[in-house]
């Protein structure tokens, strides 16, 4: 009996250790298989990021060189405008002032062109052969980029000029001179300090403005000629990006160059003939995450081999107590049975946080470098349109405190959004926002266009504020897609204030040409009476010539007519009472008798010429001498 316990015991232990062997390998190959796929999803998911961000950093990076060339341009204009006669005196005060300018500027050299060819500049007047960019007319603003093979490179700003003349020769254009690096100084940032990505400015021809082909990534100077030695990937080739380059095209492109895999995106500087473009070092990412990834499955296999050297030591134990008292077997056999149950929970207890664990490190390591590529995002996401799960790359501190989102958290997008636009989002935008994530519409629009976007309003602690929601395609099947939230607010009201600024500006213009029209229409009216009564009185006078008496009485009421009409006339040239459409009134001395009296001088010729009859009765006037604006009475009284 003893020998058959000692043999059931034999075959359980050995069981036991077998078993125990093969949960062992089990978690070794499991936690290898979960590493090598944890690092083929972070490669596309790093590769189909840094595509959309790269679009996004390179549309950056060519608004601030055409800021700076628009600066340059307003900074020439400026300079026309300072211009004094004194300066256009002669060639010396014109090259003095020029000198100001170029050292105000920092440019190499700051001049005029007249209509005769004849260039002027800070150093005196100077032969066409050395200026090759003024040889002709320029009707706006023209960038030109020479010395490309010398280490600094120069280019030229031509700008036509108008309404200026000197030595009554008419000035056409003005140009500045400058090496490119000054003129975009602290926009050349060639090189990141990891080393990964790769800012450059060429010419058209493929010539670095920089000096530099592939920044710290190649030697040469020629982004063309560089590519000669590279590998490019199916859909890229060598013969398109140079195809686009002379184009001044946009593109993107994949190689592998000196053993290193790195991705080209590339666009033009409207205007400029210039090629601004950003490259990633892919093999580099790869290799970093890869090295993230070696040290948890390194981590990973030190655990499990410490839990087998525990389980050795676990089952030494076990055997010993089984040969010092064999009498307790069954209920050893009883205990081992409930310890190897709890033992296999504690086991796949462990393993799944283990998983868990490099799951979260890995997640943390790709955010972190995500991070730097989404800086202007407040809430970053990579969303699985088939599944809807949503993975967070970035978040802002505010953010975590308003949604309770942390990074790496992974959420349901629809139900999730739903929650967002019910608490906060403006009622008014509330059903197009929802309409506009719907998976089908982001497939529909994302068909024909890179990036789409939505704007919209939310409340936030009672405060109002513009928000901007965008979605960028990561892959052609349009199965996961970039999902980012901006703060637009600062933009979105300056855009606002404009717009109102504009409106009032023309209302008040509509307002100011109603005013004249109204007044000029009421005003023919009362011109042409004292009008018809000069006329009336002169051929009176003139028909008495020999009549000295009658002649005296028509110019007095000729007199007094064209008085009203002075006036009259008076309130005409007042633009800006027009304008604003007020009335003023002049009080000063008149007498009621008298004014009665001039206006029936005024209005007898009409009178007459229809043949009709007028009288004025005037009776119980206890006052005639009157404070009044005779003018506005008497046109009141015409008008009756």
């Amino acid at each position: 009996m003893a020998e058959k316990n000692s043999s059931e015991n034999t075959r359980t232990i050995s069981t036991a250790i077998i078993g125990g062997a093969i949960i062992a390998v089990l978690l070794i190959f499991s936690t290898l298989w979960i590493s090598q796929r944890g690092q083929s999803g972070t490669n596309d998911a790093v590769q189909s990021v840094s595509e959309m961000y790269l679009r996004e950093l390179t549309a950056r990076r060519e608004q601030g060189i055409a800021s700076r060339i628009k600066d340059s341009v307003n900074d020439m204009q400026t300079a026309l405008k300072l211009l004094t006669p004194n300066d256009l005196l002669s060639v010396e005060n014109l090259s003095s002032f020029l000198s100001k300018a170029r050292t105000i500027y920092g440019v190499k050299q700051f001049g005029l062109v007249d209509a005769n060819g004849n260039i002027f500049t800070a150093d005196g007047t100077k032969n066409r052969d050395e200026y090759f960019f003024v040889g002709e007319r320029v009707a706006e603003t023209k960038i030109f980029t020479y010395d490309l093979s010398e280490k600094n490179k120069s280019v030229a700003v031509v700008i036509p000029v108008e309404n200026l003349n000197f030595q009554g020769v008419a000035i056409k254009s003005c140009f500045i001179q400058a090496d490119i690096e000054t003129l975009l100084e602290e926009i050349l940032l060639q090189t990141t300090t990891s080393g990964i990505t790769f800012f450059n400015l060429y010419y058209k021809d493929g010539e670095s403005l920089t000096d530099s082909a592939l920044g710290n990534f190649a030697g040469g100077t020629n982004i063309l000629d560089t590519l000669n030695d590279a590998s490019f990937d199916a859909g890229s080739s060598k013969e398109q990006v140079k195809f686009d380059f002379e184009n001044s095209r946009g593109g993107m492109a994949t190689f592998t160059f000196q053993g290193d895999k790195a991705m080209l995106y590339y666009r033009p500087v409207e205007n400029t003939g210039w090629i601004l473009s950003y490259l990633i070092r892919e093999n580099k990412i790869a290799n970093e995450i890869s090295a993230v990834n070696s040290e948890l499955r390194t981590g990973s296999i030190i655990q499990i081999l410490c839990m087998i050297a525990a389980m050795i030591i676990l089952f030494w134990l076990i055997i010993s107590q089984a040969r010092k008292n064999s009498a307790l077997l069954h209920q050893k056999n009883i205990s081992e049975t409930e310890s190897r149950v709890k033992r296999e929970e504690m086991e796949e207890k462990f393993r799944l946080q283990t998983k868990l664990l490099s799951e979260e490190r890995r997640r943390r390591r790709q955010s972190e470098m995500i991070q730097a590529l989404t800086a202007d995002y407040r809430l970053v996401y990579h969303l699985n349109l088939d599944s809807d799960e949503a993975v967070c790359y970035r978040v802002a501190p505010e953010i975590t405190r308003l949604l309770k989102r942390r990074q790496s958290d992974v959420v349901k997008f629809q139900a999730a959004m739903e929650n967002y636009v019910r608490e906060y989002v403006a009622p008014n935008d509330r059903e197009e926002l929802l309409n506009f994530i719907k998976p089908e519409n982001i497939r529909a629009r994302l068909r024909n266009e890179e990036i789409i976007s939505q704007r919209y309003t939310m409340y936030r602690f009672g405060e109002e504020h513009f928000m901007m929601l965008r979605i960028a395609r990561i892959d052609d099947g349009l199965h996961a897609v970039g999902v980012g939230f901006a703060n637009v607010d600062d933009q979105t009201r300056d855009t606002l204030a404009r717009n109102q600024e504009l409106a009032e500006a023309l209302a008040q213009a509509r307002h100011a040409n109603a005013s004249k029209t109204t007044f000029l229409s009421n005003m023919s009216h009362d011109i042409r009476t004292p009008m018809n009564a000069i006329i009336g009185f002169t051929s009176m006078a003139l028909r008495h010539f020999d009549n000295r008496n009658q002649v005296k009485d028509s110019l007095e009421k000729v007199l007094s007519s064209s008085n009203h009409l002075l006036g009259l006339i008076n309130d005409i040239l007042d633009m800006s009472r027009i304008e604003s459409g007020r009335v003023e009134v002049a009080e000063q001395e008149c007498n009621l008798s008298d004014l009665i009296h001039n206006l029936i001088h005024i209005i007898q010729p009409q009178v007459t010429a229809k043949q009709q009859k007028f009288h004025i009765d005037a009776f119980k006037v206890r006052n005639e001498d009157v404070f009044a604006d005779q003018l506005k009475i008497n046109q009141v009284l015409i008008n009756i």
